[in-house]
């Protein structure tokens, strides 16, 4: 199990990765945004009994923001990695589509098995 610590660090870190103000998340779990940043500022103990909340307005389980899954950790970059090419794809014309998927393919092919 992660430390208070860590359970916040992760927390900023995840926040910070997607683009959340301290404000926002607050709105997204019900909290008052000061107590939030208390949270931030190890003023206060992380309370466990919220873990799901936290974990639901971040997109990570449980689990994992207290450390029982870390295998969740690619899991969640895979996902983001994925969320932003995908931004990036629909932006592209019909002719610079096809190119990034015969590129994807063609990158498939000479990958070592």
């Amino acid at each position: 199990m992660r430390t208070n610590e860590e359970i916040i660090d992760l927390i900023v870190k995840l926040r910070k990765e997607q683009g959340l103000s301290l404000s926002r998340l607050a709105e997204k779990i019900n909290m008052p945004k000061s107590t939030l940043s208390r949270y931030e500022n190890y003023s206060r103990e992380f309370p466990l009994n919220k873990a799901d909340v936290f974990a639901n307005a971040l997109g990570v389980s449980s689990q994992y923001l207290l450390g029982f899954d870390v295998d969740e950790s690619s899991n969640h970059e895979e996902s983001n990695l994925r969320k932003e090419i995908l931004e990036v794809f629909v932006e592209l014309d019909s002719d610079e589509k096809k190119e990034v998927i015969d590129f994807a393919r063609n990158k498939k092919k000479k990958k070592p098995k």
